[in-house]
């Protein structure tokens, strides 16, 4: 199983609220090293997840805009507010939901969706990007990306796809 983002669930809050419908959801995950991750769960599937356990969570980068590919990590930019990862799987496919490792999932995205994604390496742990936004945004064809090449995207909201078991 991958190195996916981990820590300590430290807040699980309802955000978007309408005559009692919770619409939306907001989560902070705490890094062993005390660094938090506010992780935005737009389909309300996080709802179940208990502060104070720690949880393996599937997250991808919303990316609005200013994502590069780049294939030297010489090019990287080091200006403050970018955040960069290595690509490490150019075509990735999420376990199914018989194989158990799922505590919460965004079904309809990660398991329906039937596209492939991305697996990006980064400070973090590693993330997903699904293939078909990165070709979007850079403007490239997907069989032009080369696995330990980078991406790098100026930070933006991380959205919650899955949590999985603490021991996947």
């Amino acid at each position: 199983m991958e190195n996916f983002v981990s820590g300590i669930l430290i807040a699980n809050n309802p955000h978007a609220v309408y005559e009692g419908s919770v619409f939306d959801r907001y989560l902070v995950l705490q890094f062993d090293n005390g660094q938090t991750l506010f992780i935005f769960d737009p389909h309300c599937e996080s709802e179940k997840l208990v502060a104070g356990e720690r949880y393996q969570v599937i997250v991808e980068p919303l990316i609005t805009k200013y994502l590069h590919y780049i294939e030297r990590e010489s090019e990287l930019s080091t200006e403050e507010g970018e955040i960069d990862g290595k690509i490490r799987d150019l075509n990735w496919a999420p376990p199914e939901m018989s194989s158990g490792v799922y505590r919460a999932i965004d079904k309809r995205y990660l398991l329906e969706s039937n596209q492939p994604f991305m697996l990006i390496e980064t400070p973090y742990g590693t993330v997903i990007f699904s293939t078909s936004s990165v070709e979007e945004e850079t403007k490239m064809n997907g069989e032009e990306f080369k696995i330990g090449a980078f991406l790098q995207w100026t930070k933006s909201r991380f959205d919650f796809v899955a949590a999985l078991d603490p021991l996947a």
